[in-house]
């Protein structure tokens, strides 16, 4: 898509969390601060065309499914390692103290919650991550990594080496989430835990788990890099359409400076504590213009922990998610209010009967921020409402003949995917 084309906005909207083991909130503060880049389109397994903002050698690529077709492609991940009984370590958050994490025990406590996913169909064959959410075997990896050989192919899971054969829960492509059920599943599988993302700050650290590269067990480790990343894939295989098109999946993502590499999709990224706080599921690359290099450059993405489970808790229950909708159409805007010059989503349409026409947004408006956070183009205030549930208050700040103002207004549940 161009970045001038007009966006429609609508978005995910999540019902209320299934029961996958979240720890109580420790209260933490929360530090946001997002930096108003567009992700870049790119069709796996090709490389993206458009650059992450100011950035304009970098191309967003899944970091998913695949077959034998070069380095583009990941393969399967078994367990990480065996598991040692080490207890795991409280959170810790080396910015704040300054303590090395110890990763062993960190390595050792999720090592049962991840398994291979091996597609099959005529042939091809695709392989990624998969993340245990229960002892019933239900799994939740990403949409790309299960969909892309077609709705025929077979799926099996790899736990400890054995193959089991699953079946498709329910999938949806515009999150690029989908849960899958081994039949009858080993006694060995753990749950993972999923701690609270929305406490989740720059600069915490962090593991990545995944089979980069035909590599099995990689575990890599990093730090958060930033928060509320909006970034734009296009999957090839998506089944849901908005405007008539294929969707993109727009995320506000967790950016990691973990490496993760074609083979991660679907794995876990985890703190200290061995809990789930995102879904690994893209990365940035150099584009094939500026360099060769198509592995990590240190730029990786991951969905958000809430985001996955408020979807895979969907999913479980119904077999599909929710879009929430605002009821806009918009493009990339600038404007100023007080002195000062915004970046965000330029209003170019209001539909009737829809929450933004029913709060008083109107043509030319420039949406600037999304429930406090900073709006910086179309792309992010999309991810922002796709992050959202259906029937939740947001605040919308925007700018009007040169005032900044705020408006509240409540997302609505979109008809057919629309």
């Amino acid at each position: 898509m161009d970045d001038h084309d007009e966006q429609f906005i609508s978005g995910l909207a999540h019902d209320p969390v299934a029961t996958f083991g979240r720890p109580a909130p420790d209260g933490g503060e929360t530090r946001q601060p997002p930096l108003p880049a567009g992700g870049g389109p790119a069709s796996r397994p090709r490389r993206g065309r458009r650059a992450l903002a100011g950035l304009a050698a970098i191309a967003v690529l899944a970091a998913g499914a695949g077959g034998g077709a070069g380095l583009l492609l990941g393969d399967a991940l078994t367990t990480a390692v065996p598991v040692s009984g080490t207890p795991v370590p409280s959170v810790v958050n080396v910015a704040d103290t300054g303590v090395t994490p110890n990763w062993d025990a960190v390595a050792a406590s999720v090592s049962t919650s991840v398994v291979s996913i091996i597609v099959t169909s005529s042939g091809a064959e695709d392989q990624g991550t998969g993340v245990v959410v229960n002892r019933s075997g239900d799994i939740v990896t990403n949409n790309h990594v299960v969909s892309g050989l077609g709705p025929r192919a077979s799926v099996d899971v790899v736990v400890g080496g054995t193959h089991y054969p699953a079946t498709v829960v329910g999938v949806d492509a515009a999150a690029d989430l989908a849960v899958i059920r081994i039949t009858n599943p080993p006694r060995s599988l753990t749950p993972i835990t999923f701690a609270n993302s929305s406490g989740v700050r720059v600069g915490d650290a962090v593991m990545a788990v995944g089979n980069p590269l035909g590599l099995a067990g990689t575990v890599t480790t990093g730090i958060v890099s930033a928060l509320n990343r909006p970034v734009v894939t296009q999957e090839a295989s998506s089944s849901i359409s908005y405007g008539g098109s294929a969707a993109a999946v727009y995320t506000n993502a967790i950016q990691t400076s973990a490496p993760i590499n074609p083979g991660n999709s679907g794995g876990p990224l985890v703190n200290a504590s061995g809990q789930l706080i995102g879904l690994n599921f893209s990365i940035a690359a150099l584009s094939s213009g500026s360099s060769s290099q198509s592995g990590s450059i240190g730029i990786g993405f991951a969905i958000p922990g809430n985001e996955v489970e408020h979807v895979a808790s969907q999913l479980l229950t119904s077999g599909s998610a929710t879009v929430a909708t605002l009821g806009v159409g918009a493009v990339d805007g600038t404007a100023s209010a007080d002195g000062v010059g915004y970046l965000g989503a330029s209003v170019t349409s209001v539909a009737s009967g829809t929450p933004a026409a029913s709060a008083g947004i109107t043509r030319g408006d420039l949406v600037v921020g999304f429930n406090g956070v900073p709006v910086g183009s179309a792309d992010a205030l999309l991810a922002d409402v796709r992050s959202a549930e259906a029937g939740q208050t947001v605040t919308l700040t925007i700018i009007r003949g040169g005032r900044k103002q705020t408006v509240t207004l409540t997302l609505a549940a979109a008809a057919n995917g629309a």
